[in-house]
């Protein structure tokens, strides 16, 4: 997809980078919406690949199904940060990661474990929603700056 972006966004066929990117979150929604349903209707079969025991089936089986809930919103934040990359702006993705894993994901684990181990694991799609909120907030500045103007001067 990446390639796909840049090629386009250097050309200056801002539309086709558009749609590469709509069809990248259409893709990425299903492929991870798959994922999703996977773990939400065979979590214990997924462990069970893993000679799982009782404890950890007891453990793991909430834990998978919590987890997954950050599927989607990943898919979208994939193809926004590989989209920043395509244009030469790699710089916001490893913002983005930094904010998700060291400022939203560690601190909301460490508060969460103070709950329970159940409620650790509502770390993650707590980081994916708030690192996809900025990914959003990002591309839509993206949208109306960069693109535009490469639009523009190309047009």
């Amino acid at each position: 997809l990446m390639p796909v972006m840049g090629y386009n966004f250097g050309a200056g066929k801002i539309s086709r980078l558009l749609s590469a990117v709509k069809i990248g979150c259409a893709i990425a929604a299903v492929i991870m919406g798959i994922g999703m349903a996977g773990f939400w209707l065979i979590p214990d079969k997924l462990l069970l690949i893993f000679n799982a025991s009782g404890r950890m089936l007891q453990i793991g089986v909430p834990a998978l199904r919590t987890i997954s809930l950050c599927f989607l919103p990943a898919a979208f934040g994939i193809v926004f940060s590989t989209t920043f990359q395509a244009v030469g702006d790699g710089i916001k993705s490893l913002i983005i990661s930094l904010l998700r894993q060291l400022v939203v994901l560690l601190p909301c684990a460490y508060l969460l474990s103070k709950i329970s181990l159940d409620a650790v694991w509502y770390a993650f799609p707590i980081a994916e929603g708030v690192s996809l909120s900025a990914r959003i907030f990002l591309y839509c500045v993206l949208r109306r700056t960069t693109v535009q103007t490469v639009g523009v001067r190309r047009g």
